[in-house]
């Protein structure tokens, strides 16, 4: 009988890579960390969300250690299903030059895998998640493939109208609602354990251990492979080894890193794989803020979120941003059900950065996990341009409202600019065709133990302005369809 492949964490990478697996006869056993069942409530009507009550973020201060700015931040988690436990089910499509324009700046940009190859898996995903979204298609905000539809009301064709003679364009978010009415026992509309974990465990090919916590991958010198994962039951105490065939990395943007620097080895003594020192380099995420303007005069409540496409791409490029309109407090999200306008609107920024070895997730060699293993010492700051993007983003839209016929004002000022608030880490486990460049290859494969794949959001070679989680699902998806053909070849083991 054939090893399994491991699956490391139950959120939405590694679920969709296990589902495929277990469709191409591939046995799986899954360590998920956690042991709470999800919980929560979501309540939907109409095609609106009108109630939604989910657990509380866990902070990993715990775990981090702070370099530079002490207000870093890092949330996880620690449930079966992950952070689809939180998210609110973003999932816009990158488009194509998200894929190539870094390139302009330098070839370590540049991602492997390209906009016309994720195509086919965006659209399975979307498929799963039951999109809903506009019936435009943007080239900077692709159009999907999505389940239900949803229109730009009335009263905000003139500000789209403007926005266009700008080269950008208001469109409904494409956000995973599920169906337009629904009551859940969950916090999100979509959860992947729930909805994708849970299906699996009919089938005698998987096998699930919640409270799993991975140690370290275990890697044969002589077959350049991990052959074995040791983990210790978070509730017993006591260490387990599973032999393998293959491993899906998939326990979140920096803890994936850190797994990997705990499988240090004499091979890898700086981690796993990490033959040419990137593994932690070039750490990204999102800056993002929020705020409150004040209208000069009223104009229809959005019942849900709509997005304003970024900017074209300027100097330098691979800075931009997206913004998403939507109810300004609670009680406007209620109000929002009536046909009664607003001069209220909620504001969300969400900003890229260019990734640099200078912001990173390396190991403290001076403080220790509550596993005995090196705390992460992460190291990132907004510098000058970052901020300079963000504000010309949010000035830009109150311009556009301004041309409208919709002057304004800030009433709220913006907050949450903070590395880490967003919750969206990524790139330190980056794809790249190159080793120099990056730790995986185009099928998300380790460069150097090519039986070992990462496909959370820390593969990502670049950040663009998009929500990540559809085309981390994508990639994972793609790279789990390859590696069970590997497997089949005989060409992992």
């Amino acid at each position: 009988m054939s090893k399994p492949v491991a699956v490391i964490g139950s959120g939405p990478t590694g679920a969709v890579a296990a589902q495929v697996l277990i469709e191409q006869g591939i046995s799986v056993v899954m360590l998920e960390s956690g042991d709470r069942l999800p919980h929560g409530v979501m309540v939907r009507a109409m095609g609106r969300t009108i109630f939604r009550k989910k657990p509380a973020l866990d902070p990993r201060g715990a775990a981090l250690s702070v370099g530079r700015n002490p207000e870093i931040e890092w949330w996880v988690h620690l449930d079966p299903g992950g952070l689809s436990n939180q998210w609110t089910g973003g999932v816009p499509r990158f488009s194509p030059e998200d894929f190539t324009e870094g390139e302009q700046l330098d070839p370590c940009y540049r991602w492997p895998v390209d906009y016309a190859e994720l195509v086919p898996f965006y659209e399975r995903v979307e498929r799963i998640l039951e999109v809903s979204g506009g019936r435009t298609d943007i080239a900077t905000a692709p159009r999907g493939d999505f389940r239900y539809h949803s229109d730009l009301p009335r009263a905000w064709q003139g500000v789209d109208k403007v926005a266009r003679a700008r080269g950008q364009a208001l469109i409904p978010a494409p956000i995973a609602h599920g169906a337009p009415w629904m009551a859940a026992w969950r916090g999100t509309a979509f959860n992947s354990f729930l909805q994708l974990v849970v299906p699996l465990l009919n089938s005698p090919d998987f096998q699930l251990h919640t409270g799993a916590h991975v140690l370290r991958l275990e890697y044969d010198a002589t077959k350049q492979r991990v052959k074995s994962v040791l983990y210790q039951d978070r509730a017993t105490g006591e260490q387990h080894r599973i032999e393998v065939g293959g491993v899906v990395v998939a326990c979140g943007a920096l803890n994936s890193t850190k797994l990997l620097f705990d499988s240090a080895c004499p091979d890898f003594p700086e981690g796993l794989g990490n033959s040419d020192g990137v593994l932690g380099r070039y750490l990204h995420d999102h800056p993002h803020e929020w705020c409150t303007l004040e209208l000069s005069k009223p104009i229809a409540r959005l019942p849900n979120s709509i997005y304003l496409t970024r900017r074209p791409f300027g100097s330098p490029a691979l800075l931009a941003a997206g913004l998403t309109l939507g109810a300004a407090s609670p009680k406007e999200q209620i109000l929002a059900s009536l046909p009664l306008p607003s001069r209220a609107l909620g504001v969300q920024v969400m900003g890229s950065m260019i990734p640099t070895l200078d912001n990173f997730a390396l190991p403290d060699s001076n403080k220790k996990d509550p596993f005995g293993s090196p705390q992460l010492r992460v190291c990132m700051d907004y510098d000058k341009d970052i901020r300079a993007n963000m504000n010309l983003a949010r000035k830009n839209l109150q311009e556009i409202l301004s041309a409208a016929g919709y002057d304004n004002k800030i009433v709220h000022e913006p907050n949450f600019l903070r590395p880490g608030s967003s919750v969206h880490y990524g790139g330190t486990v980056r794809m790249h065709h190159s080793r120099e460049f990056g730790m995986l290859d185009g099928w998300n494969r380790l460069h150097t133990v090519p039986n070992v794949l990462v496909t959370d959001i820390s593969c990502f070679t670049t950040c663009p302005e998009k929500r990540p989680t559809l085309t981390a699902m994508a990639l994972s998806w793609r790279a789990a369809e390859r590696l069970a053909l590997d497997l089949k070849r005989g060409t992992c083991v």
